[in-house]
């Protein structure tokens, strides 16, 4: 997948705004465990603790039901809710991710991110 650009960012967030006036978003992220044939060699790495193999899929979707980015690479035992792990997280730390600049909300004097929750 390419990485997103600012542009890019600008045009995903637009039909947030317009159909939810939801300014600033520009995804939905989510995290599940897909199930998998246990792995040659991989301990309890990929058993969780729902009791079976998997590895942890995580992905942030945009408004017309399309995958903005995604990362496959953690084992089933990582909790769901382990973000941290994510390359989408270190992306965001590093600042390697280019989010638009914050901008001034309209008829306001609030000044909002580009964010995805």
């Amino acid at each position: 997948m390419p990485s997103p650009t600012q542009e890019m960012f600008l045009k995903i967030a637009k039909p947030f705004n317009n159909r939810w006036n939801f300014p600033n978003y520009i995804g939905s992220i989510d995290r599940k465990n897909i199930i998998i044939k246990c792995l040659p060699n991989s301990g309890s790495r990929c058993f969780n603790y729902k009791q079976y193999h998997s590895i942890v899929l995580q992905a942030v979707v945009v408004s017309n039901i399309k995958f903005l980015t995604m990362d496959v690479r953690a084992y089933g035992k990582q909790r769901d809710g382990d973000f941290r792990d994510s390359t989408l997280y270190q992306s965001l730390e590093t600042r390697s991710l280019k989010l638009p600049e914050y901008t001034v909300l309209s008829r306001s004097e609030i000044i909002l991110p580009y964010f995805c929750w």
